[in-house]
């Protein structure tokens, strides 16, 4: 009998890296965006509600809402983040496809924040 074929260099160079991929994603998001975002969160930006935190509206296109800072000082356990017309949450929008497919549901417990949440704007 032959013994089977060896798999080539290459497959498991291959396999080693893309298998790296995630930690290093993973990684990278624990120890630098995270930090980072809640950095500029605590910096300056747009408020809605009286707290130490801020809002960066356009960042939070590419951050799936997590630079709603201010917002999730103020409500902490809302899985969604935006609050105004003009403030976009993608994540949110992901939780939502998930409930409607039964994937997830959301609790009973969950408060989500209402426009009529929010306060007079902070000078």
């Amino acid at each position: 009998m032959n013994a089977p074929p060896s798999v080539p260099p290459r497959t498991r160079k291959a396999h080693v890296c893309s298998s790296a991929g995630p930690t290093v994603h993973g990684l990278g998001y624990v120890f630098v965006f995270a930090p980072l975002i809640n950095g500029l969160g605590h910096w300056r930006g747009g408020q809605n509600f009286a707290n130490t935190a801020y809002n960066w509206r356009v960042l939070a296109w590419v951050t799936g809402g997590e630079s709603l800072h201010n917002n999730h000082h103020a409500h902490p356990r809302a899985p969604k983040f935006s609050v105004r017309r003009r403030e976009f949450d993608p994540s949110w929008l992901v939780i939502g496809a998930l409930a409607i497919t039964r994937l997830i549901i959301l609790g009973t417990c969950v408060k989500l924040p209402r426009a009529s949440d929010v306060a007079a704007p902070v000078a």
